[in-house]
């Protein structure tokens, strides 16, 4: 994350971070959302293994559940 901030700050561009321990991944995502109005979420996701394209439950409810646009990174 920290590597995401500093890219961020080249491009004059504000990035924050935050880190949630106790909740469940995607609410704690979409809470940070809702609270701060942000219009983008750019999550790193990993493909399951299957038949259909599958990046998680995580991915799965975030993208059901975003009031935002979303771009998945896969590597």
């Amino acid at each position: 994350m920290k590597d995401i901030v500093e890219m961020a700050d080249r491009h004059d561009v504000t990035a924050r971070t935050a880190v949630h321990s106790d909740v469940v991944p995607h609410e704690a995502i979409l809470a940070e959302v809702k609270k701060h109005g942000h219009d983008l979420i750019v999550m790193g996701v990993g493909r399951r293994p299957g038949d259909k394209l599958f990046f998680g439950d995580t991915a799965a409810a975030v993208l059901e559940n975003a009031p935002a646009s979303i771009v998945f990174v896969a590597s």
